[in-house]
């Protein structure tokens, strides 16, 4: 693993956990990242707004760091639980509840990427300078997924030889619709169980 993602992922010192914490607590009440303040993300994280500067360059660095650092805990805590689960099924429905547990994350994300394009400079100069490590958790999904189908492949549910990129884009779009799903349940007219269920029959149906 690249070094310089790997003092992302593993911070060195509790004050950048906390810097961390305070960034996604702020996108969380909806706070537009362009307007943050590091003394705001400091207040927030309860230290001097001086220390920051002992371990970040910027505000952009504080939030690009942060949220990478929110998608490898997701990562992580995806992997834990995959774990337990024994069967395809079981391990499919374990990415809607990891999904369903993680929706701040997701807001987190969903409020970052329209910053690729906006006017703040340093701030979308910060993200390009990372997108190397956004995908390398990009491939580490991808990998998940990859496991995930071979278990269904071995039970027989679904057919085998499939291309990665074809394996990725029939999980990743179950995966997008539970996301619209859970904007707004009511639309749908099913209980969560219920449309997970929709969707993973949908996914055995693309995959046989």
């Amino acid at each position: 693993m690249n070094n310089e993602l790997e003092k992302i992922i593993r911070p060195s010192s509790k004050k950048i956990v906390l810097m961390y914490q305070a960034v996604l607590d702020l996108l969380e009440e909806g706070k537009d990242p362009s307007s943050l303040k590091v003394i705001d993300i400091t207040n927030k994280a309860g230290i001097g707004k001086g220390t920051a500067y002992d371990y970040f360059r910027s505000k952009e660095e504080i939030i690009v760091n942060a949220i990478i650092y929110s998608i490898h805990l997701s990562i992580e805590e995806g992997k834990i639980q995959l774990k337990q689960a024994k069967t395809f099924r079981e391990q499919v429905f374990t990415i809607f509840l990891v999904i369903e547990k993680n929706g701040k994350i997701c807001d987190n994300i969903k409020r970052f990427l329209p910053y690729w394009s906006g006017a703040n400079k340093e701030f979308v100069d910060n993200l390009k300078e990372r997108y190397v490590y956004f995908s390398k958790c990009g491939k580490m999904i991808q990998n998940f997924l990859f496991n995930i189908y071979q278990t269904g492949v071995m039970e027989e549910v679904i057919g085998k030889e499939k291309e990665i990129a074809f394996i990725s884009s029939a999980f990743i779009s179950q995966i997008m619709t539970f996301l619209k799903y859970l904007e707004k349940p009511e639309v749908f007219g099913y209980s969560p169980e219920e449309f997970k269920n929709y969707l993973y029959e949908n996914l055995v149906y693309m995959l046989r």
